[in-house]
């Protein structure tokens, strides 16, 4: 019955530290995603403003406003 009990322990010890490598793994790949998620997310944001200018630019052309080139 000792034994048993020791064993049945040993496999509790087991699944927790695998239980805890790999939480560490999960989050490390989640660090790497957020990271390239992060650089594709500026990059968009760069692009919309520099293709929101020309419209904002050649949308006073459609108002009426005076001394315009």
């Amino acid at each position: 019955l000792d034994d048993i009990i020791i064993e049945a322990q040993q496999g509790l010890e087991m699944a927790q530290m695998t239980s805890d490598v790999s939480a560490r793994v999960s989050d490390a790949y989640s660090k790497v995603l957020d990271s390239n998620l992060n650089q594709t997310m500026k990059f968009l944001t760069i692009y919309s403003i520099v293709l929101a200018i020309p419209p904002i630019v050649s949308g006073f052309y459609g108002q009426n406003v005076r001394s315009l080139p």
